[in-house]
């Protein structure tokens, strides 16, 4: 985190004067270098009055309507300035989109003139928060040379803005060497009151969900995703945290630049650079903000004392929903529990011979006979879901492209077909191989996706994006699932995808990495995403053996990871060498900036959905490029044919039929019928009736069906509540299980001396008087001078399914201590 500093690191000498004398008027004393004199300067737009308050619940807001009495000069141009925010109520940590339209193009190239720049506040008074409640002040070192003087920052230059008071509220406490230094600087105020001139001390690049310049298209239109936070993320803002019994509410705060300075000079002529000069957070800058109320879902709820934990299972693709349903599962009695872990684990629980182990699972797809050792297992339909790539992209286009008025602004639309995602699993790109893909075979491949003829054939758009426009990698996530495992099947579905995954080149000569042709996807059943490649790239002054596949192409913890990164524009990568560490390390090259991101990751349809990034058409065996929405995943769903046995739907990529999402992801409750008492029973019929019922009400709303499921068609409605009907007559359909018997050991078989310091003979039987406790337990042991070329080549042998109990246990204790904050 930063520390104070009384240099402003944006601005050039002399902006902020450091005196050697006391001066007369403190407001008043002359900068060293002070800015031209205003040329007829005029008034700026009036403040914000109680009239120009927006009403909680507004997702639009024309910015015209709020100041039909502005004056100032950029004022005519931003009266028909209209933003639209997708998502203004029921918000937790995830992202929102923010839309406009009727805005003065951004100037190209740079942000000098004509864009927004938005961030999020606290503030408890309904006319709006204070530029001190806001959080701004951390630019990525990215956008920070596209950028005028202080727009990115909270620094106040001496009589910059006619509006803006210079006084001791705004002036930063000088060292005791020089008691006479000016430099001023709008403060941070956090919601408990700390108030500090260094908000770094709260939060920083890394952290920050500012966005400190924003494009508008020559269409007069833009777009961007803005991560809203909550308290957890941002303890400083608050949002979301109990206040007075209700959750705190925020704002989401807009300031358009124009073309004008604070002073009333137009930037364009007052400069050479041409850019505008300032803080947002400046008064005439801050007159003209739109702050638009946010409204959040508590961060805490309480079930009632003494109610009885009944804990259940499942993989990733079911905790969006059951997060949503807990809270409303209070009323009846029991709290209900949810442990994050792998398919395959989920399946070996409920069927475990212990009776305190949960005995319902969310899966999707049937247990492997071999997995259910003879249980009872009845099905219940709960939800319907799909897994996605998902995308957050901005147009990149070379200046001469006759769309290149399109830069800065989201793609709306990606097409992929299942041999470009093989390339993207496979590291078959140039940009995804440390060395460029000299051991691997592959330098003739193209440089990255969008130098791919395969990918422009299907995305003619991308076909003059710059060569420095290409994504890090596709993100994925540790670990083995079910729905990995489909994303597989789809692959080696697909001729062209099995042959590419088989060693055959493409029409242009690309082929599959070496490393990964030896490891036989096109017939291998796999659930992971292996990272094979085993090269590095080291570059003075960082030591041999330099950085790897893992420091450049990072796994995500899981789906929500790995969204999150793709919404922050952040791959993870590792690759810029810090010296000044301890020890000297690799680290982050940090975040893309927004009208510069490029991300695409393989996650679920919730997660997508929760984070706001837009997923990608999936070309199906049908030919056709079908976007995963509720038609699609539910005719996809239907058309897959219902096991005799037990009901379920399995999916099927080869399916070629229009209109179906290759995808789609039926999620069932498993239960281990026989094997869970009358109690268990009873508890998992008010969950299973529940989720069946008013939790497959779709919206935003503790206890609804969240974005990114589907709800149930009616015959998976009836079909899972007569599984759970059938609950009540398990104790007469069922045996009752009984412990297995326990045979005692015969000392004698150990000879005399046995139990009194005697040996056990070598080739002896053990006794054993306990039934066995299975225990897992994964130790990754890299020896000593390995680095990460012996890490990676362990991961392309199957280390990926030995971490994911690791990371999938770590994800489980988050979203434990999430719940024990959300029932606390």
């Amino acid at each position: 985190m930063a520390t104070p500093s009384f240099a402003v690191a944006d601005d050039s000498p002399g902006d902020n004067v450091v005196e050697t004398a006391p001066p007369v008027d403190d407001t008043a004393f002359p900068t060293e270098s002070p800015e031209p004199t205003p040329r007829a300067a005029t008034p700026a737009p009036k403040p914000v009055s109680a009239t120009a308050t927006v009403p909680a619940g507004t997702r639009s807001v024309r910015w015209g309507d709020l100041y039909p009495d502005a004056t100032g000069p950029d004022a005519a141009s931003l009266a028909d300035l209209e933003v639209t925010v997708s998502q203004t109520e029921q918000l937790t940590n995830q992202g929102i989109e923010i839309s406009w339209r009727n805005a003065r193009p951004t100037s190209l190239g740079e942000f000098a003139t004509d864009y927004l720049q938005i961030m999020q506040c606290w503030g408890d008074d309904p006319s709006g928060p204070l530029p001190t409640q806001c959080q701004w002040g951390a630019p990525t070192s990215s956008i920070t040379t596209l950028i005028g003087l202080r727009t990115g920052s909270r620094d106040l230059v001496r009589n910059e803005d006619p509006a803006q008071v210079y006084d001791a509220t705004v002036r930063i406490p000088p060292p005791p060497d020089n008691p006479f230094a000016n430099v001023f600087r709008v403060p941070f105020q956090a919601v408990d009151g700390t108030r500090t001139f260094a908000p770094g001390d709260f939060f920083d690049s890394t952290t920050s969900n500012e966005v400190t310049a924003v494009r508008t298209g020559a269409d007069r239109t833009g777009s961007v995703l803005f991560e809203v936070q909550t308290a957890l993320e941002a303890p400083h803002l608050g949002c979301g945290a109990s206040n007075e019994g209700s959750p705190r509410s925020c704002w989401l705060v807009i300031v358009p630049r124009g073309t004008f300075n604070l002073n009333g000079q137009n930037a364009t002529t007052a400069s050479a650079a041409g850019r505008i000069l300032g803080s947002p957070l400046s008064a005439t800058a801050w007159a003209q903000r739109i702050a638009i109320p946010l409204g959040f879902q508590p961060l805490t709820r309480s079930c009632a004392l003494g109610s009885e934990e009944r804990r259940v299972a499942g993989a990733e693709t079911i905790s969006a929903a059951i997060t949503r349903w807990q809270p409303a599962l209070c009323d009846g009695g029991t709290t209900f529990g949810f442990s994050m872990i792998g398919d395959g684990e989920a399946r070996r629980l409920i069927v475990r011979d212990d009776p305190t182990a949960s005995k319902l699972a969310f899966v999707t797809s049937v247990f492997p006979e071999e997995e259910r050792q003879g249980a009872t297992i009845k099905y219940a339909p709960v939800a319907q879901s799909a897994i996605v790539v998902a995308y957050n992209i901005d147009y990149a286009l070379n200046s001469e492209s006759a769309i290149a008025a399109r830069n800065g602004t989201r793609v709306g639309e990606l097409v992929l077909n299942a041999r470009l995602v093989a390339k993207l699993l496979t590291q078959s790109y140039r940009n995804d191989i440390p060395d460029g893909g000299v051991i691997g075979g592959v330098t003739n491949n193209p440089v990255s996706i969008v130098k791919d003829p395969e990918f422009l054939r299907l995305n003619p758009d991308f076909r003059d994006f710059g060569i420095n426009a290409f994504p890090p990698g596709l993100v994925v996530a540790l670990g083995g699932s079910d729905a990995n495992a489909l994303v597989w099947q789809w692959l080696r579905a697909d001729p062209l995808a099995r042959g590419f995954l088989a060693g055959v080149a493409d029409e242009w000569g690309m082929r599959i990495h070496s490393a990964y042709d030896a490891l036989d996807l096109d017939v291998t059943p796999t659930d992971t995403f292996p990272k094979a490649d085993l090269s590095t790239l080291q570059e003075d002054p960082a030591p041999p053996p330099g950085f790897g596949t893992l420091d450049m192409r990072p796994y995500a913890a899981d789906y929500q990871e790995a969204a999150l990164r793709a919404l922050r524009g952040e791959s993870g990568a590792r690759t810029a060498w810090d010296p000044t560490r301890l020890p000297p390390s690799y680290v982050s090259t940090g975040v893309q900036r927004p009208g510069a991101r490029f991300m695409i990751a393989i996650v679920d349809a919730p997660s997508a959905a929760r984070f706001g990034l837009r997923t990608a058409k999936l070309v199906n065996a049908a030919g056709q490029a079908v976007a995963p929405t509720a038609e699609s995943i539910s005719a996809t769903i239907a058309s897959a044919t219902p096991d005799a046995a037990t009901g379920v739907r399995t999916i099927d990529p080869s399916l070629v039929k229009g209109g179906t999402y290759p995808l789609s992801v039926p999620i069932y409750a498993a239960v281990n019928y026989c094997g869970a008492d009358t109690a268990a029973l009873a508890d998992y019929k008010k969950l299973l009736d529940y989720a069946v019922g008013a939790g497959q009400v779709a919206g935003d709303a503790s206890g609804q069906l969240p974005d990114g499921y589907v709800p149930l068609p009616a015959v998976d409605v009836d079909a899972a509540k007569a599984v759970t009907a059938s609950f009540a007559t398990a104790s007469t359909t069922c045996a009752i299980p009984t412990s297995p018997a326990i045979e005692e050991p015969n000392f004698d078989d150990f000879g005399e001396d046995f139990g009194s310091g005697g040996a056990l003979p070598i080739d002896g039987p053990v006794p054993t008087a306990f039934p066995e406790v299975e225990t897992v337990r994964a130790v990754a042991s890299v020896p000593a001078g390995i680095g990460p070329v012996g890490f990676a080549a362990a991961l392309a042998l199957g280390v990926p399914s030995m971490f994911a109990g690791a990371i999938l246990s770590r994800r489980a204790r988050r979203l434990l201590d999430d719940e024990e904050a959300l029932f606390d």
